[in-house]
């Protein structure tokens, strides 16, 4: 970053502070420490990006000190870069804040936190809210299913076979989460779908992404395989495209 340090740019909440936190990697962690409480809660929101940038386990307790945060955008922030990656440390700060309730956007960041953290406590914290329906227990689902539990598996393969096109593609998106490339052969298998699901680009101009279409991101987001085409969430795949899908090994 030119012409402004870390310090600088996160008294001023310059957004460049996340490009320089992530060039410091890990020893840019002790000056977001000297951050975590600054007035502006803007600072303090740019604090808890800096420390999702950079990636580290040994940040989780920026991070668990942004859920406790009294801005919103702060908490929300913080769970959204707790939902990324394993944050051991940050654990016991992640099951409170779910069994506490509040803010539903949060929580529902936060369960997909938890399905990072394997153990029995993680468990018990998922099913419990999970009784509470909505977003929030679909998000337990998916967490408790990356961490193995028998039903949330076959409640997400039932869903592949939704009746509802946009399920079966939000149920692929999700394998993308769980991260379990033993599902392969069932997403394989819906490279054969080729109903449209979401609609994509301007509304005067509307393109619809299809099943299949997902199916390949997720495929290969979970074989990781060398493929001849570029992919990404708004590619409509050709012909040639899905059938080289097809012929990955599972």
């Amino acid at each position: 970053m030119s012409g402004i340090d870390l310090d600088t740019a996160l008294l001023k909440g310059d957004s460049r502070a996340t490009e320089e936190a992530g060039t410091l990697g890990p020893a840019a962690l002790p000056v977001l420490r000297r951050h975590v409480q600054d007035e502006n809660y803007r600072s303090r929101l740019l604090v808890m990006r800096c420390a999702g940038r950079i990636g580290a386990e040994q940040g989780a307790d920026i991070l668990a000190v942004g859920l406790a945060d009294e801005n919103f955008n702060v908490q929300n922030a913080a769970a959204n870069e707790l939902a990324k990656m394993a944050y051991p440390g940050a654990a016991n700060a992640i099951f409170e804040r779910l069994l506490a309730g509040g803010d539903e956007i949060v929580r529902e960041r936060l369960a997909l936190a938890a399905g990072y953290l394997p153990g029995h406590r993680t468990m018990d914290v998922l099913k419990s809210v999970e009784t509470e329906g909505g977003a929030l227990a679909s998000n337990a689902r998916m967490a408790m299913a990356r961490l193995g539990d028998h039903d949330a598996r076959q409640s997400l393969i039932a869903e592949l076979g939704a009746p509802l096109a946009s399920a079966r593609y939000d149920a692929l998106e999700k394998l993308v989460y769980v991260d379990d490339r033993s599902y392969a052969p069932l997403v394989q298998r819906m490279l054969q779908d080729r109903e449209e699901a979401v609609r994509i680009g301007i509304a005067e101009m509307p393109r619809y992404r299809r099943v299949c279409d997902q199916a390949v991101d997720t495929l290969v987001a979970l074989l990781r395989p060398k493929v001849t085409f570029e992919t990404s969430v708004e590619t409509i795949y050709s012909d040639d495209a899905l059938a080289e899908a097809a012929l990955i090994p599972v």
